[in-house]
């Protein structure tokens, strides 16, 4: 049990401040209570300044109570701001050390506080001895904090015959991943929504699991060496392995793992009786609406559609959508880099925000085929990107153009350009390996990536035209967009008979389930 020291904060510091020793030896006094103060109406009073051995300076923030304590970031963030702007302090030659009697309720925000500064910050508990005085410090010991929920992207899909059989093994998943302490995931259930005769199974349960800590990897080693010893570089391998033990237990009549953007697959499928588990119980912050979310990669790289409304000033926000963004368009043409640069200017718009739609699977032969077979343009590869900073707006467009010419007879010409043969290609878009070929393919059929582009302010009497953008020698250029020039849907029109044997020829594959 900590002891609380029989004088106030004050004759604390005082104490502290004369015996320096008790926190790091070599270390001296600069000044007590040193006043900081800027022309934006910030200041305060650093409790200790001191210099260590090296000649660094040392802000010593020190608390004796867990009300003041939780002060104490703000003000360690306060002082290195001002010993930076005003006193010209470079944050690698300085530190801070939070000193408190108690720790019980700083602990948590302190380690997260930790991670995120700039600047070097150790927390040091101040120890009291018997006579009620500081004896000695030592270093605090921060608890490792879990991060945020990340998805494992291969969704496991048990399917049965009848309802009582889906509903009688939807039960045995929860009990399965207990035994071996898998704690978050989602479960659902799915129904076809009109009876089909060539559907076996039409009832089906579903398991998204979270992607497992390096902890819970090592667990799964423990339970499973034998799956593990050799196991491949897969980012989800353990999680695959867990998945397969759940296939075990459920007696299915069959089992498919499928990616979020496979909807194609459950387009006639209901679902229902969404259930988080582990962190993801909580209705409050999960509601039914957030883990359909989550099932669906929901602004993501693996949706079937990526969606989502970002704040360029939303650091962490904006961060995860370019890395996810340029993941999307990763191997489409001229995509990945114009869009990167394009986004480099917008960051010079801090209050700008952002609404992005993307859809981009890097498979021109699939999407082609899905156009065809679902009549709609909905799997057309695009981008749309919004964003508006007060009255100043604009949008950015990225499509499919055709140059016009026929360069495709048949379409075994066509993928053994690349290809064996389809069989062969089939294998390579099941495995998601299209995206190093797709520049390719999408020129033997005459298209392009494209992007376009028009701004303007909301006092603009007529809508500004749309340019094309492209990044020669690392610089964007704009340059004025024609309105005769054909597009994907031209293309499309003039080959009936070509994409007529591409849907055969998926038909005929076992890429089509």
């Amino acid at each position: 049990m900590v002891q609380t020291p029989p004088f106030r904060e004050t004759e604390l510091r005082r104490f502290v401040a004369a015996h320096l020793d008790l926190i790091e030896p070599g270390m001296t006094l600069v000044a007590e209570e040193y006043p900081l103060q800027n022309q934006h109406g910030s200041g305060g009073f650093v409790d200790i300044l001191a210099r260590d051995a090296s000649g660094d300076l040392v802000v010593i923030e020190l608390k004796r109570s867990d009300q003041s304590a939780r002060q104490a970031l703000h003000e360690l963030e306060k002082y290195v701001a001002l010993l930076t702007a005003d006193r010209g302090i470079r944050v690698d030659r300085m530190r801070c050390i939070l000193l408190s009697t108690e720790w019980r309720e700083l602990l948590v925000p302190f380690a997260r506080f930790v991670k995120h500064v700039d600047f070097y910050v150790v927390g040091r508990r101040l120890v009291i001895g018997s006579d009620r005085r500081p004896v000695a410090s030592e270093v605090v010991e921060l608890p490792t904090l879990t991060t945020g929920l990340e998805t494992c992207p291969f969704q496991l899909h048990l399917l049965y015959e009848t309802r009582e059989q889906r509903d009688e093994f939807a039960r045995v998943i929860p009990d399965a991943l207990e035994r071996i302490s898998v704690e978050d995931f989602i479960t659902f259930n799915l129904d076809l929504g009109v009876p089909e005769d060539h559907v076996l199974y039409p009832h089906g349960t579903a398991l998204v699991l979270a992607t497992f800590s390096e902890a819970m990897r090592d667990h799964i080693r423990s339970l499973f060496p034998e799956l593990c010893d050799d196991e491949p570089a897969s980012l989800w391998w353990h999680e695959q392995v867990v998945q397969s033990e759940v296939v075990a237990a459920g007696e299915t009549g069959e089992s498919r793992v499928l990616l979020p953007s496979d909807s194609e697959a459950y387009a006639k499928w209901e679902l229902s009786g969404l259930v988080g588990h582990g962190r993801y119980a909580d209705s409050v912050v999960w509601p039914e609406a957030q883990l359909k979310a989550v099932v669906e990669a929901d602004g993501e790289a693996l949706s079937a559609s990526f969606r989502r409304t970002v704040a360029v000033a939303n650091r962490p926000a904006w961060q995860r959508m370019r890395r996810t963004l340029d993941g999307l368009v990763e191997g489409c043409g001229g995509w990945p880099d114009s869009i990167a640069a394009l986004l480099d200017e917008l960051e010079f718009r801090p209050n700008a925000q952002l609404s992005i739609t993307a859809y981009a699977p890097a498979d021109i032969l699939r999407s082609l085929e899905a156009i065809v077979r679902y009549r709609s343009p909905a799997y057309m590869p695009q981008v749309l990107i919004e964003w508006r900073d007060g009255p100043r707006h604009g949008v950015i467009g990225g499509r499919l153009t055709w140059d016009g010419t026929t360069r495709v007879r048949t379409l075994q010409e066509t993928v053994g350009a690349i290809f064996e043969d389809f069989s062969d290609y089939v294998f390579a878009s099941s495995v998601g390996a299209t995206r190093e070929y797709e520049t390719q393919m999408v020129g033997l059929h005459g298209l392009h990536y494209d992007l376009v582009e028009s701004s303007g302010n909301d006092d603009d009497i007529a809508p500004q035209p749309l340019s094309r953008v492209s990044l020669i020698n690392g610089e964007l250029v704009r340059t004025p967009l024609s309105s005769d020039e054909p597009e994907a849907n031209d293309f499309i029109a003039a080959h009936q008979d070509y994409l007529a044997l591409l849907v055969a020829a998926f038909e005929a594959s076992t890429a089509r389930r």
